[in-house]
């Protein structure tokens, strides 16, 4: 039969955050997990940067605006039967990069393909988007400094929560949630923090910057794997820019930025006389196109797609008839 129990009151007070234990690990083990704390290091990474829509590349995106067709404009299902064949502009690139204590950097072009221009100043685009690790005490989003959550050490700017806990064998992986609290007001980022037990170690953080303007925003995602016992390294980056240009069209427009890290060899004697003359090297001189199309194809980890080839023939036609190189100078 039916009964009626009335429990007794309990009432809980928090203590420490549990999601302070594990940044604060994190923030203590930065020396022995950010490659810039390793005497050197040579990699080699593939980058594929295109310019398009989420219309086309997010399902959910795509079928909701399949599903309203009838009020778009002919401005905006022009351009989504443009961007259903192709970008409007991309880039392949395989980049060496060289490091050594103390921040002596160096990054060789050795392959490369762009859609319609020959200027290496393109290759900006995957070089100074985003800082290479999250280890540092600002973490750089085109060329402005964020104040990285790992370093908030009194826990006073970033509020941090516990989101999720789960297993790689008999390590434990942490998923913590971080966010500015709503009086400060900094140079803030917003996301997930992804920790390793081994070596309390960032296996992969998400994160976004706070903008001011609600027409830009920036996901940035990125990916480290063990590469031994105790060394990590990152494997793979991840980002999307999006920009708001209505009225012109009822969607955002977006560029999408991959890395793909690979060859990675720590501690390897590096001569001092190659980090003169700048960060990243680009040859002048024309690229052999059979070596560079060997090196891509190597280093990609999917095929070419047929957007892709039609961004490549479209932008080499029209190359044919019109000298874009000689507008770049209004870029730089």
């Amino acid at each position: 039969q039916k009964d009626v129990i009335q429990l007794k009151d309990y009432v809980f007070r928090a203590g420490e955050n549990p999601a302070h234990r594990i940044i604060k690990n994190v923030y203590e083990n930065i020396d022995n997990n950010s490659p810039e704390s390793y005497s050197s290091y040579k990699c080699r990474y593939y980058s594929k940067s295109f310019f398009s829509s989420d219309v086309i590349n997010d399902s959910l995106t795509n079928l909701a605006f399949l599903d309203t067709t009838t009020q778009k404009t002919e401005e905006d299902l022009g351009l989504f039967a443009f961007l259903s064949r192709q970008h409007i502009f991309l880039m392949e690139s395989v980049i060496e990069r060289f490091y050594k204590q103390k921040d002596r950097l160096y990054e060789r072009v050795i392959a490369s393909k762009i859609s319609g221009f020959s200027d290496p100043i393109f290759h900006l685009l995957t070089t100074e988007l985003k800082s290479f690790s999250f280890y540092s005490d600002c973490f750089y989003i085109l060329g402005t400094p964020f104040e990285n959550p790992i370093f908030d050490k009194k826990f006073k700017n970033y509020y941090f929560s516990l989101q999720d806990t789960l297993y790689d064998g008999a390590d434990t992986i942490f998923v913590v949630g971080f966010k500015p609290f709503p009086d400060k007001h900094f140079r803030a980022l917003t996301g997930e923090i992804y920790v390793h037990s081994n070596q309390w170690a960032v296996q992969r953080v998400v994160v976004m910057p706070i903008f001011d303007t609600p027409r830009i925003s920036i996901l940035i995602e990125q990916n480290y794997h063990c590469l031994d016992s105790n060394r990590w390294f990152p494997s793979e980056s991840n980002a999307k820019s999006s920009i708001d240009i209505n009225p012109i069209v009822s969607y955002p427009i977006s560029g999408y930025f991959r890395s793909l890290y690979s060859d990675v060899e720590i501690g390897i004697p590096i001569k001092n006389s190659l980090f003169v003359g700048g960060e990243l090297y680009v040859d002048t001189k024309q690229v052999d196109i059979k070596q560079s199309d060997l090196l891509l194809n190597q280093y990609r980890q999917d095929t070419i797609d047929e957007r892709d080839k039609n961004t490549y023939l479209l932008w080499d036609t029209i190359t044919q008839s019109v000298n874009l190189d000689k507008f770049i100078y209004v870029l730089r």
